[in-house]
């Protein structure tokens, strides 16, 4: 008996219908790839918060400080980094997310300074803001599960060495663009991940977590800030 072999349309036909699947497909692949990445990112985050509320739970309600300041102003012992470490040992890869393409990790940008993370603190938990008091306490903070902690530092410039942000200085201008230089906004297909206090983790858009009303004077009123804990809801 003879065998029949495959015409040269047929073949065609075949290869043009695995291309197809295979066009299909990737699109999809990519998706879960940066989906699994944003997980992995939104679990760093988590140990993290969980790391901060046990430092504050043995250091009468203080949060971890920020050392690491923009444009190569450091006091390495203060930072948050430097004491969660001391406190509960070190995972490198906590403190990184892998979405993270930042050159600053082997590329120093200033003064021999790497990146040391890719998250950054929320400045009102640090310093004093205006004739307020530093959010620096869990006592001073009124809705816990609404205010922001860590976000996704900015990959270059000079934030991308620092280990925290300055929220209160984004109403002087566009607040997207400000907040650029600072984060990365569109780290998970245009959102990014943000850290509570009270220890969960969520992925949102920049808006989601600081949008000045159209129209409003000086100073701004707020539809949504997650970083100011006197207004965070």
């Amino acid at each position: 008996m003879r065998r029949r072999a495959f015409t040269l349309i047929e073949l065609l036909v075949v290869v043009a219908i695995i291309a197809t699947l295979i066009a299909i497909l990737l699109p999809s692949l990519g998706r879960a790839r940066e989906q699994g990445k944003t997980t992995v990112c939104l679990s760093n985050l988590r140990c993290m918060s969980t790391a901060v509320l046990m430092y504050a739970d043995a250091n009468t309600g203080k949060f971890p400080s920020a050392g690491l300041g923009h444009g190569g102003s450091f006091d390495e012992p203060k930072s948050w980094i430097v004491q969660l470490a001391t406190e509960y040992g070190r995972q490198k890869d906590v403190f990184r997310c892998p979405a993270d393409k930042s050159p600053y990790w082997s590329q120093p940008l200033t003064d021999s300074h790497l990146r040391q993370t890719s998250f950054a603190s929320n400045s009102y938990t640090v310093y004093r803001i205006g004739n307020r008091l530093p959010f620096d306490r869990q006592d001073r903070i009124r809705n816990s599960s609404a205010t922001t902690f860590w976000a996704e530092l900015a990959e270059e410039g000079q934030y991308a060495v620092a280990d925290h942000v300055h929220p209160e200085t984004w109403w002087f201008g566009d607040s997207r663009t400000i907040a650029r230089r600072e984060l990365e906004l569109d780290q998970h297909v245009g959102r990014a991940n943000y850290g509570m206090l009270d220890g969960h983790a969520e992925t949102l858009t920049f808006e989601k977590t600081y949008l000045i009303e159209p129209g409003s004077g000086i100073p701004p009123r707020f539809l949504e800030n997650k970083w100011d804990p006197d207004i965070a809801h």
